[in-house]
C-alpha cells in the first residue's frame, strides 16, 4: 500500500466518523426509547440465542484444534 493510499484511506475513515457524529449530534442522540427496549432484560430472557452461539463457539474451537493438531501430524510424518 502506497503512501497516497494510506492517506486517502484516512481521510475516508475521518469523514466517515464526522458524518457519524454530525447524524448523532442531529437526531439527538437517541435512537431507541430505552425505557421501552432494555437490550439486557430482552437478551437474558431470551437464553437460546446465548446457548447456540455458546456451542457454535466451542464447536469452532475444537474444528481449529483439529486442523492445527492434523497439520503437525502431517509435519512430522515428513
Amino acid at each position: 500500500m502506497t503512501r497516497r493510499d494510506q492517506i486517502a484511506w484516512l481521510i475516508f475513515c475521518l469523514i466517515l466518523l464526522v458524518t457519524g457524529y454530525l447524524l448523532f449530534m442531529i437526531f439527538g442522540g437517541k435512537a431507541v426509547d430505552t425505557d421501552a427496549f432494555n437490550f439486557r432484560n430482552w437478551f437474558w430472557n431470551n437464553r437460546t440465542i446465548d446457548l447456540f452461539i455458546q456451542v457454535e463457539l466451542l464447536f469452532a474451537g475444537a474444528l481449529g484444534v483439529s486442523v492445527i493438531l492434523s497439520s503437525v501430524k502431517d509435519e512430522g510424518e515428513k
